[in-house]
């Protein structure tokens, strides 16, 4: 009994069957300020960007020098006042924390956005932003070992979407190797709430998108 309990695990219709339902706990609430040492030190922010693909589905990728938060938004289509609306909830978001974009760095596909951000900055033909280049190698490198482990051939395009959503909350959670802040990481930075890691780490991934649905 004991070999096959280790090797087949628990019964699970029986904990299925038979376990009472207990209410959840209270969700922590709290919203933490930004550290004072580190907005007075980091309040000014260089956002770089760039557009990438997974499965034809194209994606908007920022991530901040310094403070490494990323953020990843689907795209219905690419055109510049798409990517622009995009943008702007990006900056309202750290305008929020307190930060101030001081400027904007993107490959030549988003020179047509000159006119709505005058501080944008773009690198010359053929070249892209390392930073954001480097994080969607990242990002792409993740979502396809999340892929390999789902227990599916194929999976539809809202689930791909949030598999990607998925890999960029994981790369958030943990404080950057070269982050400005080495106690805090960049989600805490820039959302001001803890991440119960254990809690987290229970989810398998499509408990966790349910989960973020019903927050949507």
């Amino acid at each position: 009994l004991k070999m096959a309990e280790g090797m087949f695990g628990p019964n699970t219709a029986s904990l299925k069957g038979k376990t009472v339902r207990r209410a959840p706990p209270q969700a922590d609430q709290r919203i933490e300020g930004v550290p004072s040492e580190l907005l007075n030190k980091q309040v000014n922010i260089e956002l770089t960007m760039d557009l990438f693909f997974v499965n034809s589905i194209p994606f908007i990728l920022t991530v901040s020098r310094h403070l490494h938060f990323v953020t990843v938004e689907e795209l219905n289509n690419r055109q510049p006042a798409r990517i622009a609306e995009k943008l702007r909830s990006v900056m309202k978001l750290y305008q929020h924390r307190g930060f101030s974009i001081q400027s904007l760095h993107g490959d030549p596909e988003f020179e047509p956005l000159r006119p709505d951000f005058p501080h944008l900055s773009t690198v010359g033909a053929d070249d892209h932003v390392a930073e954001a280049e480097r994080c969607i190698r990242t990002v792409k490198e993740r979502v396809r070992a999340a892929y390999c482990s789902l227990p599916f051939k194929r999976i539809p395009r809202n689930m791909m979407i949030r598999l990607v959503k998925n890999v960029v909350f994981w790369m958030n959670a943990f404080v950057s190797r070269n982050s400005a802040s080495r106690e805090h990481s960049p989600r805490f930075i820039m959302t001001g709430r803890q991440l119960d890691y254990a809690k987290h780490a229970r989810l398998e991934f499509g408990e966790y998108v349910q989960t973020h649905e019903k927050h949507d």
